[in-house]
């Protein structure tokens, strides 16, 4: 995962350590993407 400074600026995960839980959110659009994205891909499997 990357990170920009400001969301390292803004919110306290910088204190993070690996093997620490944090609950990470996606906006709608990026998963309305990310959503299409997997749909495309899986049809074209089945297409092959």
């Amino acid at each position: 995962m990357h990170l920009i400074p400001e969301t390292l600026n803004r919110t306290n995960i910088a204190g993070r350590k690996p093997g620490d839980r944090i609950n990470i959110e996606i906006d709608p659009q990026t998963q309305a993407i990310v959503d299409t994205v997997e749909r495309v891909l899986a049809q074209r499997g089945q297409a092959a």
